[in-house]
């Protein structure tokens, strides 16, 4: 029962997480297109894409076998 709460509770906290994460991707992605410019804009969206997502598999596989 104690556990169940102690998960109960924090799950709590991370449930803002579920609106606040693509309201705030939103609201950068929006800022940066305007201070940077269409163009500017997807070439960092790619590279993004394209740099981050094969090291964050990565990263995935080398945690999930130390776990």
């Amino acid at each position: 029962m104690a556990q169940d709460s102690q998960k109960l509770d924090q799950s709590l906290f991370a449930v803002h997480y579920i609106w606040l994460g693509p309201l705030s991707l939103s609201a950068i992605c929006v800022y940066l297109y305007y201070t940077l410019g269409s163009v500017l804009f997807l070439a960092g969206i790619l590279t993004l894409g394209i740099l981050v997502l094969p090291v964050q598999a990565g990263m995935t596989k080398v945690f999930s076998i130390l776990r």
